[in-house]
């Protein structure tokens, strides 16, 4: 990464500044702002580089506001050679014009040679003919990688009706611009600048280390839902502490090793809110749900001997489980103003959808979910790994800020099942059942996403008597493919199980973590510690290679070619010409010792295996080393 200071034009907003990056891969970027949703007209006197943008990029003039950064390299960027772009902002909708607190720019191509942007902005106010308050920023010289972003920050201008970019000399007559970011609205800068906040902190937070995990485990583990035994009954009966002293943290720490995933995400607490863990905040109200064991402690510690990386589970509404008598002891204690029924969870006060993030229903609670979320950092810190946060609830960006305090690179989750995955308290982005592996076993399978995504491997969340659902197979192929498509800094693809509180797993739960464990460890060097291919590109599970998917070192030196549909006949795959145009010096198939044969031409790489070796029908990964 780079980073530039300002470079202002005379006359400019003198507060704005300027930060420049660049990297080999994807950039998340916002799929809402003021260019999306408040531009009632545009002016285009910009001049392109028809060549190569018919040629490679194939860009419009909405592909600057499509809400996505495209593919890494030139598919998807506009070549824009010189000339401006004007927006109108609709002053319909706010008379008195909108403030402009942010903008962020993207852009990229096959490789640094026209990513380098060069640009200046300025700006409009309601009732003037002229645009003023011009920032400059380029990035020329600066960019080493095909991908590049611009941030113009603390810009704070009010009553802007228009914006300009200007666009003067581009490096080697054009450079692929991908994506606009416009951030503002039509309140003033005190009440806009912690919505972006919220925005500007989630596209740059990724620090960390789970946000490149490829495989996790997911347990609910429920007082008061998780049965006893395969035939029923529940320790919830004897109290939440006969409940969290069953469980064998060793057990099942060893499992999700065994299983080769890198993190265990498991529930501090949900129906019915029992903690389980000797909570003082919630034994003020209900010393009767709460644990005198500290499991999550002693999970955190099995955990941490194993390498594994321990995610709390926390929900901002449960109290909806509550029953009418235990939510009014709420209210007398102070900690909520009224009942809340089920069907009112995600409904603010004014009668709107609360997906902001910002709004809770109810004040009072929003402080004792406040203390719950405190009391969880300030009693584990750097022992957890993060939160996963089932749903949208009170001031996201204040519950963000108590998660980072006590854990600083905690990874933080926001299920998209209940609203969008970007909001706060989210960092990363992920949910439940975003893509659904296939029952049957199906080597064509392309299913992907760049999210996080939760499945339940015997159609439950708790612990039931429902078998397996899906082949062993799918699953893997799921997990490599996630693994491998741009974007995915999520934390990848998660199985979700759980035991009965004696301990025992549903039909073939444990047979199959182990499975996956073993293939995730035979070719673990192509899928753990790697990031998404940029010479052969997965963006979708409609765009990828015909024969698979492939990952490769950060470094960008050794690229994993999985082959997950091999060729029908013979033992030579076709692998394509590489997107950033990489040359490669050398191919083996990962484990075997003799060198594969390697053709690359101007018509693309193809691989031949060594006399001797099969393609291996579930994945066989092909090493290639990057020449320069």
């Amino acid at each position: 990464m780079i980073v530039m200071s300002a470079l202002l034009a005379a006359g400019s907003a003198s507060a704005a500044t300027v930060r420049g990056s660049c990297r080999a891969s994807y950039y998340p970027v916002l799929t809402t702002d003021l260019l999306q949703s408040a531009v009632s007209s545009t002016i285009d006197k910009l001049t392109i580089n028809t060549a190569e943008n018919n040629a490679n990029s194939h860009g419009t003039l909405a592909t600057l506001t499509d809400g996505t950064f495209g593919g890494v390299g030139s598919n998807g960027g506009l070549c824009i050679a010189g000339g401006s772009l004007t927006y109108i902002l609709d002053t319909k909708v706010s008379k008195t014009g909108y403030t402009i607190l942010a903008i962020n720019t993207y852009a990229g191509w096959a490789n640094s040679g026209r990513s380098a942007q060069n640009y200046t902005v300025s700006f409009r106010k309601v009732g003037s003919s002229n645009f003023g308050d011009a920032i400059t920023a380029t990035q020329k010289d600066k960019v080493t990688d095909a991908s590049t972003c611009l941030k113009l920050s603390s810009i704070n201008l009010m009553g802007v009706d228009a914006i300009q970019f200007s666009f003067p000399e581009q490096q080697n007559g054009g450079v692929g611009y991908k994506e606009f970011d416009v951030i503002g609205g039509t309140g003033s800068v005190v009440a806009l600048a912690q919505d972006t906040e919220m925005e500007e902190e989630f596209v740059q937070n990724r620090k960390s280390p789970l946000s490149r995990a490829k495989l996790g485990v997911f347990v609910h583990y429920v007082c008061g839902l998780t049965p006893a035994t395969p035939q029923g009954g529940n320790l919830a009966d004897r109290g939440v502490d006969a409940f969290a002293s069953a469980l064998d943290v060793e057990a099942l720490a060893e499992l999700t090793k065994q299983a080769g995933a890198e993190y265990l995400i498991f529930t501090a607490y949900h129906a019915g809110i029992r903690m389980l863990y000797p909570s003082k905040v919630w034994a003020e109200v209900f010393p009767d749900k709460v644990s005198k064991r500290d499991l999550i402690g002693d999970l955190a510690d099995a955990c941490k001997k194993r390498g594994l990386g321990l995610v709390l589970y926390v929900h901002p509404n449960d109290r909806h489980d509550l029953n009418q008598a235990e939510q009014q002891k709420l209210i007398d204690a102070g900690w909520a103003e009224s009942i809340l029924k089920q069907d009112a969870i995600w409904i603010d006060k004014e009668g709107d959808l609360a997906d902001t993030g910002r709004r809770g229903t109810d004040q009072k609670w929003n402080k004792m979910y406040f203390r719950i979320i405190e009391e969880l950092g300030t009693r584990y810190g750097t022992r957890i790994a993060g939160y996963w946060q089932d749903g949208p609830g009170p001031d996201g960006i204040a519950v963000r800020k108590i998660m980072l305090k006590h854990t600083p690179d905690a990874a933080i989750w926001l299920n998209s099942a209940a609203t969008r995955a970007d909001l706060p308290p989210a960092n990363l982005l992920g949910g439940e059942f975003i893509v659904t592996p296939l029952n049957t076993n199906d080597p064509t399978t392309r299913l992907t996403t760049p999210l996080q995504n939760s499945i339940t491997l015997n159609g439950d969340w708790l612990a039931s008597g429902q078998p397996v659902k899906y082949p062993i197979e799918n699953l893997y192929r799921m997990t490599v493919t996630m693994a491998a498509t741009e974007g995915q800094e999520n934390g990848g693809f998660v199985m979700a199980a759980g035991p009965w509180s004696n301990n025992e797993w549903p039909p073939g739960t444990v047979d199959l973590m182990k499975a996956m464990g073993n293939l995730m460890k035979r070719n673990g060097p192509s899928i753990y510690g790697t990031v998404p291919g940029t010479a052969f590109v997965t963006t979708s599970t409609d765009n990828q290679p015909a024969w698979g998917c492939a990952t490769q070192t950060p470094d960008g030196k050794t690229v994993y070619a999985h082959v997950l549909r091999p060729p029908k006949d013979g033992n030579r795959v076709e692998l394509g010409i590489p997107a950033n145009d990489c040359r490669f010096r050398e191919a083996k198939v990962l484990g075997g010792k003799a060198n594969a044969k390697l053709e690359q031409t101007p018509l693309g790489v193809a691989v031949t295996l060594p006399a001797g070796v099969a393609w291996d029908p579930l994945d066989t990964v092909i090493v290639l080393t990057v020449a320069r």
